[in-house]
């Protein structure tokens, strides 16, 4: 039996678009469903137990973040296998029944699964974005080193234990970082499963960037205390692309007052050309050369601003520990 844990607020309608895709494949005989409501002012979730066959809604008077309130949620589970979905999402098909059949080993921790590569709202943008989330988070094999909710099941037992979610992180920002930084200093593992698939709902291009740089910069402080890349999205290679494309930027942007700076910038493009060679060898077979141009150079401006972010955050190596934790909780 599972419980699925989905934190909301003020998006009513996104949240009724996920039940129907979870209730297709999950009812009362596989578990429950809890919604909970991070202190929503524009709308009533309430109105979708109407709708949807047993579900539970969980009340917060205050919107404290997506953090506090899948520990509420956690809290409120009644069985052992707690998945966590965000809000603005669909469950793909028998995705539920992987995840019941993966937890029903009890030597199982915890599983999280990856992302459909055409995002539910298409455009220029999102489509990139889609396609970048969904191969990065699918490059571990068998372990994945972050325990992320947007698309993650745990044991309530070993979500205790390791003390749930850091829920003075506010938004949905860095705090599946901190807390598998948890997960692993107990011994718990992470075990990924590409079968367990959602189609997500993307944030445009500039909502996206400027969550990027608060969540770069926020990655950046905890990467101070534990200097230590992912097996997927952030790794080694991936944050070398990003400096990459940040100063390929900088130096185009200063050649158009000075040529010379174009050979150091053509130099660095190449050389972010095959850091990434794996991806966009990916991209030309899947989506073709038209495509591959857009993911160029969206990639490189998306780098850009990533590493804006993760400055800010490295910048904070001469500040103290408490200067540390109101950057990483504001």
């Amino acid at each position: 039996m599972i419980s699925i844990v989905i934190a909301a607020y003020n998006n009513l309608e996104s949240v009724r678009y996920l039940l129907k895709s979870v209730y297709r494949q999950f009812g009362p005989q596989k578990g429950e469903v809890i919604v909970v409501d991070d202190g929503s002012r524009m709308c009533n979730m309430n109105a979708l137990k109407s709708e949807f066959k047993d579900l539970k809604v969980v009340r917060l008077e205050d919107n404290r973040g997506a953090a506090n309130a899948r520990n509420e949620g956690a809290r409120c589970a009644l069985y052992d296998t707690v998945f966590f979905l965000d809000s603005d999402m669909e469950l793909c098909d028998n995705a539920a029944d992987e995840v019941a059949r993966i937890m029903s080993n009890d030597k199982v921790d915890a599983v999280v699964g990856t992302f459909k590569d055409t995002p539910l709202n298409r455009s220029v943008f999102t489509d990139y974005w889609a396609f970048l989330k969904s191969y990065f988070h699918s490059l571990p094999t068998e372990y994945s080193s972050t325990f992320y909710p947007a698309v993650g099941a745990i044991r309530k037992r070993v979500f205790e234990d390791t003390g749930g979610f850091e829920s003075m992180i506010r938004g949905a920002s860095v705090e599946d970082y901190e807390f598998s930084i948890r997960l692993a200093k107990k011994g718990y593992r992470v075990l990924f499963n590409p079968k367990i698939m959602v189609g997500v709902n993307y944030k445009d291009f500039l909502t996206n960037t400027r969550q990027s740089i608060s969540r770069s910069k926020k990655w950046g402080i905890l990467f101070l205390d534990r200097p230590k890349f992912d097996n997927h999205t952030t790794t080694l290679s991936q944050g070398v692309a990003n400096i990459l494309g940040f100063l390929i930027c900088l130096l185009f942007v200063v050649s158009l007052f000075n040529l010379l700076f174009l050979l150091p910038a053509g130099a660095g493009f190449l050389l972010f050309l095959y850091i990434n060679r794996g991806f966009l060898i990916h991209v030309l077979k899947k989506r073709g050369p038209r495509f591959l141009f857009i993911t160029v150079i969206l990639y490189l401006v998306s780098s850009f601003f990533i590493t804006i972010g993760f400055l800010k955050g490295a910048s904070y190596i001469f500040r103290s520990e408490e200067s540390r934790r109101r950057a990483l909780y504001a």
